[in-house]
């Protein structure tokens, strides 16, 4: 029997890219305290087809997503400001004691602390949708902090 994988402690890391697409010389930027939830999905259309034989379904191009839910904090604009308008990995652990996270490439267009409601005694907590701009991967490697 196969167990669920539980998510505990997550870290997501942004690593700035260059136009190449190769990180530079930044320092990557922990922003899990940001976030109250990031969600990879993904979609397979399909097109029906239908001939004198009956119908079929013919699959389309998978299409990627990357939704954020954000928590606004004290930080929150000290970690996005510098990331506003670049292509960024994200590196996502499921549990701070993962060997193996996720990585995906975005285009980060919008500093979430802009954003969320201003309703007295509510938190702010925006939703934004990153564009994906490269297939999500496994890579290996364990959890190191950022200096």
């Amino acid at each position: 029997m196969t167990m669920p994988i539980i998510i505990y402690q997550p870290k997501v890391v942004v690593t700035i890219l260059d136009a190449d697409g190769s990180p530079t010389s930044d320092e990557p930027i922990d922003v899990s305290c940001d976030l109250s939830s990031l969600e990879i999905g993904v979609d397979q259309p399909s097109n029906t087809v239908t001939t004198f034989c009956g119908k079929f379904q013919i699959p389309d191009t998978i299409e990627e997503s990357v939704t954020a839910e954000f928590t606004i904090n004290a930080d929150t604009d000290d970690n996005w400001s510098p990331l506003v308008g670049t292509q960024a990995q994200l590196d996502i652990w499921d549990r701070v004691d993962a060997t193996e996270y996720r990585t995906v490439v975005v285009s980060i267009a919008v500093n979430p602390s802009l954003y969320g409601s201003t309703a007295p005694g509510e938190a702010r907590q925006p939703s934004i949708d990153f564009p994906v701009l490269g297939p999500v991967s496994w890579a290996s490697g364990s959890y190191t902090a950022p200096s």
